[in-house]
């Protein structure tokens, strides 16, 4: 028995109908014979609207007061929810992060983790419940509520997967996977297979939006393999793993953007040691986060020093820096918010040259200004004007993924031709009768296609051929699964489910059997012919219900057999 921890965002709980499909959701997961543990987000744009709510009431919310309006959120959501799965008829219990055991340090709006005492939810799991944890926040340990950040609830769902040993923390979003970018901007963008700890790091660190970023590391800290899917389809997702496979043909995977960038530049400070701790170290106190930093060069001892922070901590920023600014001689303060980042990632960049000069090229080439830039070991960034962010990424998308789009059509091509050749000789093994080897080439090609539903219908076929009823039935209802108006499937299935039911009263009523009007004879044989003679040929040592017929007197088994071999 497996435990997984999974987690459902915003969109994917945004009103009643969405809920209980997450319920359905979830249900499948539990009747695969796991034990589950949902994180949720709070509906739709609730979070928005709690934040604009209070802004109404109080210019300054208190951060306290802020975070515990906050958490009801993902409260709600989170007993909807099981509420949701108690109609399903699954047992299901709701709980807060400080009835998770989820400790924080008091850092409101911004907390981190500091430990998750798993009793209650071990002890819910134990129960047979379906544990459901609000995301997004914690308990500080004067019991004060605490929330987690924008993201929150990725954060919460990996850290639980951690603690409680999970095999796998899933997200599930409103989009299929990780993109190599935004795909609402880049239609050209494809999805990513599997992405490696460190480059999705950088890619949420740096805007994209498919994964918070502390959520990332702490994957990577504690080895948890995350799943990135959408809840709306059954499009397999994109694997956050330690590392990618050498699939990584093209050596910038991904294309990231943000525009809660605001710039900050302290004008005319003395340039000599201690100037720079003097304004950093405030900040770092008040929990923002600095991340492009540049000093210009100096002149008569007076610099200007630039870097950005969030859009959001502005403010509060320039709270803080312009009475230091002050006291250490600067002369002012300038701050610009109509800014984005754009940024290009890929470990694969490690070491080979060129890639700043492409970078660079491609936005000249587009007319877009560059005021600053920043880099890592495997990501360039650059400041632009938050106007051209489209253009940008649309350029950089050209510039970097062309080989990769070309290799992933080619790759797709040629699994497509893969698919229908062995499609082919699946059915040509079925015109001869050869059910096993039908089987086997069917199990085939569904390890290397699990969405192809045609593939599981002649599954069912063989299975059924070789008397494997249960099997054929799996096959069946995977097929539907898959794709739940498929008539092939429903039809098999009906009359797989109905030949079953009547083989089995027919064998624990043998008397009944043999006593058994012609007509009714006629017609279970009707059906036994239908099922499982259609083809021509079958299998009837399998068959167990070679009996029933022989002792409804339609002959002894020898005699059957003929019948089949005709």
């Amino acid at each position: 028995m497996a435990l997984i921890v999974q987690k459902y965002g915003g969109s994917s709980v945004a009103d009643a109908e969405k809920i209980k499909n997450v319920a359905r959701h979830v249900a499948k997961a539990k009747d695969e014979g796991n034990q589950v543990v949902v994180v949720v987000s709070a509906m739709g744009h609730t979070t928005d609207n709690l934040i604009k709510l209070a802004y109404q009431i109080n210019e300054q919310p208190g951060d306290r007061e802020l975070d515990l309006l906050l958490s009801t959120g993902e409260v709600v959501s989170s007993t909807l929810l099981a509420m949701a799965l108690e109609t399903l008829g699954y047992k299901a219990v709701s709980l807060t992060g400080a009835q998770a055991g989820i400790r924080t340090d008091s850092s409101y709006s911004h907390a981190r983790i500091l430990r998750i005492d798993t009793k209650r939810v071990v002890s819910e799991l134990r129960k047979g419940n379906i544990a459901i944890v609000a995301g997004f926040q914690g308990v500080t340990g004067k019991r004060d509520i605490t929330t987690l950040g924008r993201g929150g609830s990725d954060t919460t769902a990996v850290a639980l997967a951690a603690s409680l040993g999970a095999e796998i923390c899933q997200i599930y979003t409103d989009v299929e996977g990780v993109y190599t970018a935004d795909p609402h901007l880049v239609i050209q963008a494809r999805k990513l297979k599997e992405i490696g700890y460190e480059e999705m790091l950088e890619l949420a660190t740096y805007g994209a939006k498919v994964m918070h970023n502390r959520a990332v590391e702490l994957g990577e800290l504690y080895n948890v393999p995350i799943l990135v899917a959408s809840s709306f389809s059954d499009s397999p997702g994109t694997i956050i793993c330690k590392e990618a496979s050498m699939e990584v043909k093209n050596k910038a995977r991904g294309i990231a953007y943000d525009t809660n960038v605001s710039k900050v530049t302290v004008v005319g400070v003395p340039d000599h040691p201690g100037i720079a701790a003097a304004i950093f170290e405030p900040l770092a106190r008040a929990n923002i986060s600095i991340d492009t930093i540049v000093q210009n060069a100096s002149i008569n001892n007076i610099t200007d020093l630039t870097f950005t922070v969030a859009r959001s901590d502005l403010l509060k920023a320039m709270s803080i820096v312009e009475p230091v600014v002050k006291s250490v001689g600067g002369k002012q303060c300038v701050t610009d918010s109509t800014l984005a980042k754009v940024s290009i990632v890929g470990t694969g960049m490690q070491n080979t040259p060129g890639y700043a000069a492409r970078m660079f090229r491609a936005l000249y080439e587009h007319d877009i200004n560059i005021q600053l830039i920043t880099t890592s070991e495997i990501r360039i960034t650059c400041i632009i004007s938050e106007d051209r962010v489209k253009d940008a990424v649309q350029a950089l998308h050209r510039k970097f993924m062309e080989m990769y789009i070309a290799s992933y059509q080619q790759e797709e091509e040629e699994k497509a031709r893969l698919r229908q050749r062995l499609s082919k000789e699946s059915i040509d093994l079925a015109l001869q009768g050869r059910w096993e080897e039908a089987e086997a080439i069917n199990r085939d090609i569904i390890e290397k296609f699990p969405s192809d539903v045609e593939a599981y219908n002649r599954l069912g076929r063989a299975l059924t051929e070789l008397g494997n009823f249960d099997g054929a039935k799996e096959a069946y209802l995977k097929a539907l699964e898959l794709a739940p108006e498929n008539a092939i499937a429903k039809k098999n299935l009906a009359r797989l489910t109905s030949l079953s039911e009547s083989m089995v009263t027919l064998s624990r009523n043998p008397q009944k059997a043999s006593n058994s009007k012609t007509q009714t004879r006629r017609v279970a044989l009707d059906l036994f012919i239908t099922e499982i003679g259609k083809a021509g040929v079958v299998n009837l040592h399998n068959v167990a219900s070679v009996d029933v017929l022989a002792k409804m007197g339609f002959g002894d088994q020898v005699h059957l057999e003929n019948i089949w071999a005709r």
